[in-house]
């Protein structure tokens, strides 16, 4: 195992593919359960600024993950976090 880390010349990251901002996150979660007629309390959004949004640290303004270095040392491909966000809801909203 330690060899891979070597190979992978430090801490790859895993995370889904593709990029999206807590808005959009958030977005597609709800319009996702409505599709799948679960019934919310929320009815709009409105998307802010993050140096808008009150954190102790800030918030870089380039977050996203490279996941490149997962898949040349390890042979892993993750799916795109909108395909892994519609199995999730599938299954949240089957417990609604």
């Amino acid at each position: 195992m330690r060899r891979w880390f070597d190979e992978a010349e430090g801490l790859p990251h895993l995370s889904n593919r593709g990029e999206t901002s807590f808005y959009g996150f958030a977005c597609a979660i709800v319009d996702g359960l409505r599709r799948r007629g679960v019934q919310l309390a929320v009815r709009d959004m409105i998307a802010i600024p993050s140096q808008d949004y009150p954190t102790k640290a800030p918030r870089p303004l380039n977050s996203r993950l490279d996941v490149t270095r997962l898949e040349m040392t390890f042979g892993i491909r993750t799916p795109d976090w909108r395909k892994a966000l519609e199995t999730e809801l599938d299954e949240l909203s089957m417990r609604a």
